[in-house]
C-alpha cells in the first residue's frame, strides 16, 4: 500500500533519557501483554517465533543498520529481553513464575509444603510441555524458511 516505516531521531536532554527509557519499557510491555491476550482471545492470528525465527528477524534488522542506524537493532535487543522477562514470570511450571505460584500455594496452605516428588513431577511436566512447544515452534520456523 506504499506505507514505509521511517526511523526518526528525536533529540532529548540527557537527564530525560532514563525517564523516556522507563516509559518506553512500560509501553512496550503493555503492547506485548495486549498482543498475548489478543492471540488467546482470537482477535489476532497466533504468531510466535522460536530461535530460528528470531535469527531471521535479527538478520533482516541488522541488514538495515547502514540505512537507518543502530536504533532498530538496539530496540529489537531490548524488546527480546523484555519478552523473555515477561514469559519467564508467567505462572507456568519450570519457569520462575511457576516457582512463585508454588510458593503462593504453600502460603495459601498455611505454610505446608508440597511433597518434593509432586513438585518435581509438576516441574518435569512443565519442562516437557515447554520443550515440546519449542520443538513445534522451531519446526514451523524452519518450514517457513523452506516454503
Amino acid at each position: 500500500m506504499g506505507i514505509e516505516g521511517k526511523t526518526v531521531l528525536v533529540s532529548s536532554p540527557l537527564w530525560q533519557a532514563p525517564f523516556k527509557g522507563v516509559l518506553y519499557t512500560f509501553t512496550t510491555t503493555g503492547l506485548f501483554i495486549q498482543g498475548i491476550i489478543q492471540m488467546f482471545t482470537g482477535s489476532i492470528p497466533f504468531q510466535v517465533a522460536g530461535p530460528v525465527g528470531i535469527v531471521r528477524i535479527t538478520g533482516s534488522v541488522a541488514q538495515s543498520i547502514p540505512q537507518v542506524g543502530w536504533w532498530p537493532i538496539l530496540s529489537l535487543t531490548a524488546f527480546l529481553s523484555l519478552n523473555l522477562a515477561i514469559i519467564n514470570i508467567l505462572p507456568f511450571p519450570a519457569l520462575d513464575g511457576g516457582r512463585v505460584l508454588l510458593i503462593f500455594i504453600e502460603i495459601l496452605r498455611g505454610g505446608k509444603r508440597l511433597k518434593p516428588e509432586r513438585e518435581g513431577i509438576i516441574n518435569f511436566v512443565g519442562m516437557a510441555v515447554l520443550l515440546t512447544l519449542m520443538v513445534v515452534i522451531t519446526f514451523f520456523d524452519v518450514r517457513g524458511i523452506i516454503h
